[in-house]
């Protein structure tokens, strides 16, 4: 009996020729399509041998951040465009000149094991004393002028205070999430929900001078905040408009083109 010969499925070509010739409004349709979802991003804190001038060798520590870079920066001139008008490249200042490609309304910045370490590297703090308990104070020489929409956390370094001024100056995050890999949350992320709490009614005045909320806090497991991720969905552009609705309607808003400079991209 003669062996059977595989079956030519015929999967077509591997590149699609035409799509530079597509609409313009189609293709950008095809790249929001493309877009990932929001993302942790996770700030740890390295220790690396450095030369020094006089030959000598030390050990230092460094900031670094570990994240998947957006596809669509590496696809064509047209979708780096399109990508740029939705990612900033940021924090390089911050990372030895390695900054990210984040989304400010949707992407997290993660601090993990290591948090008290690659968060003073990272916000440049300075305590002028380590016993409990904290000061309220909390001096950055790098406070971050960016206003993010949440940070997570799996330890949250008791030197740094839990006050208005000091997530003020760690970007104003509007909801806290303190992870974990699996198990029972630990005693210490248990606390922090009356711990914040407690900071913001200590420091109501600065609270309403500041105009900074309370921000809400979240105990997940990794697995959890994966989901959280995907229902906060891909990056996208939001209408003009929507600014003028009420948060329930901006739930629920539709995403629009981004505007974007398509002088290098592709031609129609």
């Amino acid at each position: 009996m003669a062996p059977i010969r595989p079956r030519n499925l015929r999967l077509g070509p591997r590149k699609f020729k035409l799509f530079p010739k597509l609409p313009i409004e189609l293709r950008l349709v095809i790249w929001e399509l493309a877009l990932p979802h929001a993302q942790l991003i996770s700030i740890k804190s390295e220790r690396g041998p450095h030369p020094t001038e006089k030959g000598k060798v030390v050990i230092t520590r460094a900031v670094a951040a570990w994240y998947k870079v957006p596809a669509l920066l590496h696809v064509s001139p047209e979708a780096r465009a399109f990508a740029q008008s939705i990612y900033q490249h940021k924090f390089g200042d911050r990372l030895g000149g390695n900054g990210v490609w984040m989304d400010l309304t949707k992407d997290i910045l993660c601090f993990g094991d290591d948090s008290y370490a690659a968060m003073v590297g990272f916000f440049g703090c300075d305590f002028e004393r380590t016993a409990w308990p904290a000061t309220s104070e909390l001096k950055c020489s790098k406070p971050l002028p960016e206003v993010l929409p949440a940070l997570a956390f799996k330890h949250y370094p008791w030197q740094f205070p839990s006050t208005p001024q000091a997530f003020a100056k760690l970007g104003r995050p509007q909801k806290l999430y303190f992870l974990r890999y699996s198990g029972k949350s630990p005693w210490s992320q248990e606390r922090m929900g009356g711990f914040i709490g407690r900071g913001w009614n200590d420091e109501a005045a600065e609270a309403k001078m500041l105009m900074y909320a309370k921000p809400t806090v979240n105990i997940l497991t990794y697995k959890k905040m994966k989901d959280v991720l995907e229902e906060i969905g891909p990056v996208t552009k939001k209408k003009k408009s929507d600014t003028h609705q009420t948060p329930e309607t901006n739930d629920q808003e539709k995403t629009l083109q981004p505007d974007i400079d398509l002088s290098t991209s592709l031609p129609t």
